[in-house]
């Protein structure tokens, strides 16, 4: 039988909550150590590895929905802290368990000793370098029949590949890349992390069933985040070329959602945000599966955990809102609710001045 890797948390759960059930046993833990722009070191976890499951106090779950990382209290090594954020209630029903709500309620009763239990991971296994698909040329070199600047005139609102190509240093490719090619055909947008070279994501400008890609190995950052600095309010999209068209302080995650470390990360590059995301997270979701949920109100939720000042998420016209609905109602597929980039840069500018005083950034 596998090892556990961490019988003592294990042996402490199951002292306090009887019965403690376990996935990925013997998996460990992977992460990397990643520096912010203020040379601050910290850990950022890829995957969990060894789970334990047991019956969430804080809601009354009876099915093993709390989990627990094995990690949970471990210290990787001397010059990081105690990870604490390896914990999660995955009931769905409005149970936000928090490490200090956790910790306030159960540690004692849990015994675990305050000195660290050190981890030992395995070795930090060093990645490659992300490569830039083949035949890339700059996309304002294109000529204007070209079907990429067609497809901008079509699709977005005041994207051009002069703007694109000059402020956000797009590419273009239409030369088949054998170790890449999903990449053909694709305005290849850079993305910098830290002010290194992080990874690129592909638009296409056909159909096609993925419309977006990214390149092997690509780990979510923020987009654009080098250029919003500590002072300023970054507007948190979910895509690139609607956060290109909340301006220079757009930034994109790349989805509608964060995790708790990322969410750490968000708060120590930034005090608050703005959140621009697609309009049909506004509103109630009610696909089977979904549960009614307003995305945008819980990434603020997440997010109020983190930032010094609580974030603000931006209000829709209603028109747009409506739109979303119907869609929703009707299941309509085809029916496209307007997002940032379909509002284009001057549209989003006069939607920001809604947003409070204390929201825009004008520091």
């Amino acid at each position: 039988m596998t090892k556990l890797l961490n019988p003592e948390l294990y042996d402490a759960l199951r002292k306090r909550f009887g019965q403690v059930k376990i996935s990925s046993q013997g998996v460990p833990m992977k992460w990397h150590v990643k520096t912010d722009n203020f040379g601050k070191r910290s850990i950022e976890i890829e995957q969990g590895g060894e789970q334990y499951y047991v019956c969430c106090p804080l809601c009354g779950d009876t099915e093993f929905r709390l989990w627990i990382g094995h990690s949970w209290l471990t210290v990787p090594s001397k010059e990081f802290p105690r990870i604490t954020h390896t914990i999660r209630c995955q009931r769905g029903q409005g149970c936000e368990v928090s490490k200090e709500a956790f910790y306030r309620q159960f540690i004692d009763a849990i015994g675990i000793p305050l000195a660290p239990l050190f981890y030992r991971p395995e070795p930090e296994v060093e990645r490659k370098p992300p490569k830039m698909p083949i035949g890339v040329v700059p996309l304002d070199s294109l000529p204007p029949e070209h079907p990429a600047n067609q497809f901008l005139l079509k699709q977005y609102n005041g994207l051009t590949s002069a703007f694109l190509s000059q402020q956000y240093g797009a590419l273009f490719t239409d030369v088949f890349d054998p170790e890449q090619p999903a990449a053909q055909n694709r305005i290849i947008f850079p993305i910098m992390q830290d002010g290194k070279f992080a990874g690129w994501q592909g638009r296409a400008i056909g159909e096609c069933k993925n419309k977006y890609i990214f390149n092997e190995d690509f780990r979510k950052c923020f987009y654009n985040a080098d250029r919003v600095n500590e002072a300023q309010i970054p507007f948190v999209c979910e895509g690139i070329t609607s956060s290109i068209c909340c301006g220079p302080r757009g930034i994109a995650l790349f989805g509608k959602d964060l995790d708790d470390t990322r969410c750490q990360e968000f708060a120590r590059r930034w005090r608050t945000g703005v959140i621009v995301l697609d309009a049909e997270t506004s509103i109630p979701d009610p696909r089977t599966g979904h549960g009614n949920r307003i995305f945008a109100q819980e990434l603020k939720k997440k997010l109020d955990r983190y930032c010094r000042v609580p974030v603000y998420v931006l209000v829709w016209p209603e028109w747009i809102l409506d739109i979303a609905r119907k869609k929703f109602a009707t299941g309509d597929k085809s029916l496209r609710v307007p997002d940032a980039a379909d509002v284009g840069i001057a549209g989003m500018r006069e939607l920001f001045n809604q947003i409070p005083p204390t929201h825009r950034g004008l520091a």
